[in-house]
């Protein structure tokens, strides 16, 4: 005879009885031809017939039968209830697992920016010397070959301990507007402005210096 299995099943509670049965009718007028019950718990039995398997309650059963598997009400109650609970469980669980990986993935799609969520497809890639470092950032004189027709010199609002004048500097940072500030002669100088932006989840401030591993 083949093996039926449901998830649902398999309880600590469960007993194995084997007991086969030519016809089984329940009280609710189904009936089962070469049936085995092969195992039964606090609230319903296990039947394992020609046509398939299903599970039957035990109150669906004939008295004779609730008897001799000891069907009792508040024992069946407390089962019933105790899988609703382990069900639920296993739903909030999911669902919180669920959520955290939703919560994991948003480190690796965004980065705040000045206190906006923004999309790390939108940041670019940054490389150049270190003309300046200011107090919240600096001023980089980028490699030519990523200038593409933009101003060579740019603002960097990006984490500044450690750095100092004339080092290289590469990292990606998102592009805020513009920067201004006043030249030696006293000329005021407007130059394009951009962000390193902070993670998602830790808000740390360490730049991004390549694409999250899976990045599209």
């Amino acid at each position: 005879m083949g093996v039926f299995s449901i998830g649902l099943f398999c309880s600590p509670a469960k007993a194995q009885t084997n007991d086969v049965y030519p016809i089984l009718k329940t009280l609710d007028g189904a009936t089962y031809t070469n049936a085995e019950i092969s195992s039964v718990t606090a609230a319903y039995a296990i039947v394992i017939y020609g046509g398939g398997g299903t599970k039957i309650p035990l109150t669906n059963l004939p008295p004779e039968l609730q008897k001799k598997y000891h069907y009792d009400p508040a024992a069946a109650a407390a089962f019933d209830k105790a899988q609703a609970d382990k069900k639920a469980k296993y739903q909030a669980d999911r669902l919180a697992a669920l959520a955290a990986q939703a919560e994991a993935n948003k480190d690796r799609l965004y980065r705040f920016v000045d206190g906006e969520l923004v999309p790390i497809s939108q940041f670019v890639p940054l490389r150049g010397k270190v003309l300046q470092v200011l107090t919240d950032g600096i001023r980089l004189n980028r490699d030519p070959y990523m200038i593409r027709g933009d101003p060579r010199i740019v603002f960097v609002k990006c984490p500044v301990h450690g750095l100092i004048d004339d080092q290289m500097w590469q990292g990606y940072a998102y592009h805020t507007g513009e920067y201004k500030y006043e030249a030696v002669s006293g000329a005021s100088i407007t130059i394009p402005a951009y962000n390193t932006g902070l993670s998602y989840l830790t808000k740390s401030d360490n730049v991004l210096e390549g694409l999250p591993r899976g990045w599209p």
